[in-house]
């Protein structure tokens, strides 16, 4: 190879890394490059921080892998017995933990909103959610788009979105650099509400919404990933309203339409539970949730083929978290939750393959 085809070809790789982001099938992104993972016994551990949010659960999280930290915004607490919806930002990482966002603008408080990073655009994107109205004790559902750059928030402005939600589910796909949302409960404020099923995708200028042959029936709480092994979103469980049974269905998206998927084990009926792809062992990692009747302390692991439940030494022990995957330290993380007499922790835990 000659020199100038040399260059040429460096420069198209350079470009490559530039704009694909932090995701790949091993997890690895341009600027965290951590050594390929010996898998030996997965098992969660609790990790500090010397500052601390107020416990929560409904928040909005994601992983920004650029700067390797964790968002968090919003969400819903008990304060001295008084219900609290927030409106803070806050971001963590391994060596400074918790550190409080002050932006020159934020979105109104609400808590069941859905957050994902654009690793494309290097900006997290969030949807819908409950909003407290200001000075009242009421709700309504949004249909705002927010992004967040790491300095502040700005309102979006599409020709096109999704009807208004709260507790609907998104992912975001690092091949095709498309948000995904899908399903939800669109309320009116005054108690009631309609269940959604459609599904809608962000590219970052504008929301379109896709319309298939299949697709999964009307819920809310559910949770989505996108395994970037296999280029799928995978959707799992979710609530139908009315105290029933949650969802136990399987379901992936591969862009055009929705495949149920039949497999042998599975963890059953769940709505609000922990769920992400790790990338370093190339399977999603459930855990926990609400089921009829109280909350769940499982670990399962999801390879697009079946189920594995995954004997832990510990458990986080909590319903109603919010889980996602860094890629830097090939781990999942979740943050808070409540307990069966909904008092609140405000903790957080990793899950990973440690080496012995």
């Amino acid at each position: 190879m000659n020199s100038k085809n040399y260059v040429l070809l460096l420069c198209l790789i350079l470009f490559f890394v530039s704009v694909t982001g932090c995701s790949t099938i091993n997890g690895n992104g341009p600027d965290n490059t951590p050594t390929p993972l010996v898998k030996t016994y997965p098992n969660w551990q609790q990790v500090s921080s010397d500052i601390q949010p107020n416990s929560r659960h409904q928040y909005g999280l994601a992983y920004d892998c650029h700067r390797n930290v964790i968002v968090m915004y919003g969400g819903r607490g008990w304060i001295s017995g008084s219900l609290e919806i927030y409106n803070d930002t806050w971001e963590y990482s391994q060596e400074e933990g918790w550190t409080k966002i002050e932006t020159m603008h934020n979105p109104l408080n609400r808590d069941a909103p859905a957050m994902i990073y654009d690793q494309m655009r290097k900006k997290i994107v969030m949807f819908g959610g409950s909003v407290l109205n200001q000075g009242e004790d009421s709700f309504y559902d949004s249909d705002e788009t927010w992004e967040y750059n790491g300095i502040d928030w700005m309102k979006i402005e599409t020709s096109q979105k999704p009807p208004k939600r709260s507790y609907h589910c998104m992912a975001y796909n690092s091949t095709t650099h498309q948000t995904i949302i899908f399903s939800g409960i669109s309320s009116d404020g005054q108690g009631g509400g309609d269940l959604l099923n459609d599904t809608w995708i962000y590219d970052g200028k504008n929301w379109s919404e896709i319309f298939t042959k299949s697709k999964p029936s009307f819920r809310f709480r559910a949770e989505m990933a996108y395994d970037s092994k296999r280029n799928v979103v995978v959707l799992y469980g979710g609530d139908w309203g009315g105290g029933s049974t949650p969802d136990d269905i399987c379901w992936e998206f591969d862009g055009e339409d929705w495949i149920q998927i039949e497999t042998e084990h599975k963890p059953g009926p769940r709505s609000r539970f922990g769920f992400a792809f790790h990338e370093g062992i190339g399977r999603a990692v459930f855990f926990g949730g609400d089921e009829r009747g109280g909350r769940r302390q499982d670990t399962w692991e999801y390879d697009g083929r079946d189920w594995t439940r995954i004997p832990t030494e510990i458990k986080p022990g909590r319903r109603t978290t919010v889980m996602v995957y860094n890629s830097a330290q090939q781990e999942c993380f979740l943050f808070s939750g409540w307990d069966d007499n909904l008092n609140g922790y405000n903790d957080q835990w990793i899950y990973k393959y440690f080496e012995e």
